[in-house]
């Protein structure tokens, strides 16, 4: 079995600011909307460890593109 650490955290060790914002992750220029091979990394992934409020920032942003994986 393969297992993938994925973490993602700013400079400061956080991601999102004082307040509980993400909104500086949508002003980076993407203008051809690519997630850099995201997509295929998650689809070779069957199960996820993550935080609640993680798992409750990822279902409102993944629009339900996370219920086909097993969610710890």
């Amino acid at each position: 079995m393969t297992n993938y650490v994925y973490i993602a955290t700013s400079h400061d060790g956080f991601i999102a600011t004082a307040d509980g914002g993400l909104d500086w992750l949508n002003e980076l220029p993407n203008p051809e909307q690519n997630d850099y091979g995201f997509t295929e990394f998650m689809n070779g992934i069957d199960a996820i460890v993550m935080g609640r409020n993680t798992f409750e920032t990822v279902l409102f942003l993944a629009h339900g593109r996370m219920t086909s994986r097993y969610l710890f």
